[in-house]
């Protein structure tokens, strides 16, 4: 409720600020960013129209219907450029809304609808609503499918779009740098030390990680497996993309003290990362996560491992 409340207050204040401190133009702007997406397609229109529908077979979705407009204003003595505007259905998400009386009401917002169109830069597009902001205004059974909906189309747009990279959108990723780790035990001194891992991407939104890291002061070290899944909250589309991710994971960490060694054992991890693009295939990384761990040593003396990290490094994508 409280997100439904923030999202009306902000559009109404772009639509009622433009004879103030807005135009009309940028106040239609920022409503556009927030209703609607729209990304540049990989192929030509032809192209992205065939493999649109390949992909939405394959995903199991249904086209009940497309609209060629540039055909429907020709026959009315108009020139526009290719836009084809297409009806998707899910048997399954449609009934789980249709089924309820008062649900219902959002009929006329079905079926679900994408656009693909040419633009005088000579590129193709595809856009549609922003349906897990719009769900969130209704909330309940609607929410819950129109969420699960949108993230299965999205997937199959995310096959055929390209133009400005989200940093972390790659199907796989390298990366490494310097960390800094401190200890809830007062007898092992903070320290420096280094990570070096591999990303792989499961959606826009979703990745799980690899990665190996090593601290080590003068009187102990502290070597950690760690696997880490990641989700992004926020992401920025402009001239250095960049994006917001919330990480959770276990490690499997080992080493010594005074020249004892560790048991090895498990602690997990809870943080924040931050992406942000240098230049193409390359971002700057940082984050921050609180390790949890206690390890026991051979000379029979418990320790407690926990402590904040502080990571910063490049990501290189493939």
């Amino acid at each position: 409720m409280t997100v439904s409340l923030v999202l009306v207050f902000l559009l109404a204040g772009a639509l009622f600020t433009g004879n103030q401190e807005v135009e009309a133009s940028e106040s239609f702007g920022l409503i556009a960013d927030l209703m609607m997406l729209e990304d540049q397609s990989l192929y030509g229109f032809d192209e992205t129209v065939e493999r649109f529908r390949e992909e939405i077979d394959a995903a199991g979705w249904g086209i009940l219907n497309y609209h060629d407009m540039q055909e429907v204003k020709a026959g009315h003595a108009y020139d526009v450029m290719n836009v084809k505007v297409f009806d998707l259905c899910s048997a399954e998400y449609s009934y789980n809304i249709l089924r309820l009386d008062d649900e219902r009401i959002v009929s006329p917002m079905m079926p679900c609808r994408i656009s693909i169109y040419e633009k005088s830069d000579g590129n193709t597009y595809i856009a549609r609503m922003n349906s897990p902001l719009v769900a969130r205004f209704f909330g309940g059974e609607i929410n819950e499918t129109m969420q699960i909906a949108a993230a299965e189309t999205e997937e199959v747009v995310e096959k055929l779009i390209t133009g400005e990279r989200i940093p972390g959108s790659s199907a796989f990723e390298f990366f490494g740098g310097l960390g800094y780790t401190r200890f809830a035990d007062s007898a092992l001194d903070n320290s420096f030390g280094f990570y070096l891992g591999s990303k792989v991407n499961l959606t826009r939104t979703i990745g799980l990680s690899a990665e190996y890291q090593r601290y080590s002061p003068s009187t102990h070290s502290l070597n950690g497996l760690v696997f880490t899944g990641s989700f992004d909250l926020v992401q920025t589309d402009n001239d250095n993309p960049v994006s917001l991710s919330a990480l959770l994971g276990s490690g499997y960490y080992f080493g010594s003290v005074d020249n004892y060694d560790f048991d090895s054992g498990f602690g997990a991890k809870i943080g924040a990362e931050i992406n942000v693009e240098i230049q193409d295939q390359l971002d700057f990384v940082g984050n921050v996560n609180y390790r949890n761990l206690d390890l026991d040593a051979d000379n029979g003396e418990s320790y407690d491992l926990s402590g904040f990290e502080f990571k910063t490094g490049l990501t290189y994508t493939f």
